[in-house]
């Protein structure tokens, strides 16, 4: 390996961006080069940026909030997006004046390559979700399209005039957003929902997760506050924050509760459903193996175990060959991905949710919605003792818990409370309790309010450019599909 590419898998962005790039031919190592110097400018941004002066106290009266976001439904469906619309669509119902814009190329990358720009709104249950172009295609270069969208969040920014900017995960977008929102006076809250280096880190990709980490700390350092999902993610930002003192607040992950009010509860469900659901992604690192292998383990004893797996994901077939080896695939149903709209509704036959994350950096950190919504459907809940879901469980009292990746504990584990009517009750009652007092969207959605009200100031009268004057007239009219 070549000394640019060890200097670049270290993060050394300007040791790397000194070099001669056309002393160079190897494609790799001039990337690593142009890359460094767009890295390089990205800093040097974020430090020339002012931070706002806050008014004193909490902002009061209404309070107009632009929201970046990665990612948004209908176009993508997951946790990412989940959290998103249940967190906007619960501040809205607050009364918070709320545009939501998704990062620059979402929409060509995502949806329609050849879309002109003004693209469609797409609304989702009241929350409507605008999208942005992007002069560089995410492709060429990350940190060059981080710096070059900093002009689109600008422009976007002039033409929104919020008192707050609310960013979301991750650095990829948080950080020229902030760029761009302090350069016109604008305070920023970066909600963490996510880190990107922790998953780097699992595969094993140290480069990358290094030079993650470098702009994901740089982000925090910029803007004026942060949230974070949960403690265990909160006080590892803290930790990571040596050259300043970072205070990280919790925003935790919720449910709407009304959402889930028609599923049938269990004793009184007369249809008999399916032993076993899982609902979401399936990717390696939820470790649904092990739940086949338990489930064959079980049969192996005389105990048969049905399962139904919703969603879509690298792991099917894997899954699908897995289940058939083991002679199971009878009893396995897979139903694939199901529209957003109709995901509640496969928890009315199921009986136990079981949740078999394997011990990974991000899964033992970053807690997903899929607990809560298991939850809130009135359905007993299963899962690996990962310290994020270990601490949803509440010390075994919301949640049975087994050892991640043991496929016999988690056998144990799964017939034990399959057998124990009363046991799946006191879980079943005591997880509604955390929903309702915890992990609610109002409640949540509150505590993200005064967050943003506790950096938010006056919306004054920012430059308006010539080229912004044609965007407020043309590029930015926006429409509603089908109108």
């Amino acid at each position: 390996m070549s000394k640019v590419i060890d200097l670049w898998e270290a993060a050394a962005f300007e040791q790397v961006a000194e070099m001669p790039i056309n002393r160079h031919k190897r494609r790799d190592i001039r990337s690593a080069i142009r890359e460094s110097r767009y890295a390089l400018k990205l800093i040097e941004a974020a430090q020339q940026a002012d931070r706002p002066t806050s008014g004193e106290g909490v902002f009061e009266g209404p309070i107009r909030v632009v929201t970046v976001l990665h990612a948004s439904l209908p176009h993508h469906t997951g946790g990412y997006t989940g959290r998103a619309q249940g967190l906007l669509h619960a501040l809205k119902s607050r009364g918070v004046e709320l545009r939501a814009y998704t990062r620059p190329g979402f929409y060509s990358e995502r949806v329609d390559s050849k879309a002109a720009f003004p693209f469609a709104v797409d609304e989702v249950d009241g929350v409507n979700y605008r999208h942005l172009p992007a002069e560089t295609p995410r492709k060429r270069g990350e940190y060059e399209y981080m710096f070059d969208a900093i002009e689109w969040y600008r422009k976007m920014l002039l033409v929104e005039n919020p008192n707050v900017v609310h960013v979301r995960s991750t650095y990829l977008i948080a950080l020229p957003a902030a760029i761009a929102a302090h350069q016109l006076g604008i305070p920023v809250v970066y909600e963490v929902s996510g880190l990107w280096e922790l998953v780097y880190e699992g595969r094993g990709e140290m480069g990358r997760a290094k030079r993650t980490q470098r702009f994901e700390d740089l982000t925090c350092a910029t803007v004026d506050r942060v949230v974070a999902m949960n403690r265990s993610m909160a006080d590892l930002l803290e930790v990571r924050a040596q050259n300043w003192v970072l205070s990280v607040d919790e925003l935790p992950n919720a449910v709407d509760t009304t959402r889930f009010s028609g599923i049938t509860p269990l004793q009184t469900r007369k249809v008999p459903g399916y032993d076993v659901g899982y609902i979401g992604s399936l990717v390696d690192y939820e470790g649904l193996s092990t739940l086949l292998e338990a489930i064959s383990m079980a049969d192996a004893e005389g105990f048969r175990i049905t399962a139904k797996i919703v969603g879509g994901g690298a792991e099917q077939r894997k899954l699908e060959e897995l289940a058939s080896s083991l002679r199971i695939d009878d009893r396995i149903d897979f139903k694939g991905r199901v529209p957003a709209s109709e995901a509640v509704l496969q928890f009315e036959d199921v009986n136990v949710v079981v949740l078999p994350r394997l011990s990974k950096p991000a899964t033992e950190i970053v807690t997903p919605l899929k607990p809560f919504e298991a939850m809130a459907a009135g359905r007993p809940l299963l899962v690996s003792d990962v310290a994020a879901l270990a601490e949803v469980s509440r010390e075994g009292t919301c949640a049975a818990v087994f050892r991640s990746g043991d496929a016999e504990d988690l056998k144990e584990q799964l017939i034990s409370l399959l057998r124990n009517p009363i046991r799946q009750r006191e879980l079943v009652e005591n997880a509604r309790d955390l929903v309702e007092q915890e992990h609610n969207w109002n409640l949540v959605a509150e505590r993200m309010e005064n967050y943003l009200r506790s950096v938010a100031i006056p919306r004054s009268e920012l430059p308006c450019l010539p080229d912004v004057r044609t965007q407020r007239s043309g590029a930015f009219s926006w429409r509603v599909k089908g109108q």
